[in-house]
């Protein structure tokens, strides 16, 4: 009995290391992915920009940054209608962002 309450614990002590690891790796991707998102902006290639804004909110829908910015991409390429709507969005998640991006 105590050989399977000791596997239990370790299947158990396993679980929660490898779901804080995720975290962690999830919190790295959507900077990865914000951060090829700004080099892309920054060099005016806004399609690439808004695919890698969209893929770090894949990470964390509530990314107030990366929605700020995906706004700005959508804003560059004309598309009024995703901009309004992610600055909406970034508007909920940053509510002390009063600057301009």
């Amino acid at each position: 009995m105590s050989a399977v309450l000791n596997a239990g614990w370790w299947c158990l002590l396993l679980s929660v290391w490898l779901g804080s690891a995720c975290s962690r790796d999830v919190e790295g991707v959507k900077r990865e992915h914000l951060e090829a998102g700004n080099r892309y902006f920054d060099g005016q290639k806004y399609p690439e920009a808004i695919l890698e804004y969209r893929n770090a909110l894949q990470q964390d829908g509530n990314f107030g940054e990366a929605r700020l910015k995906l706004a700005d991409a959508y804003a560059e390429t004309r598309d009024a209608a995703g901009a309004h709507r992610e600055y909406v969005r970034a508007a909920d998640l940053l509510p002390d962002n009063r600057q301009p991006s």
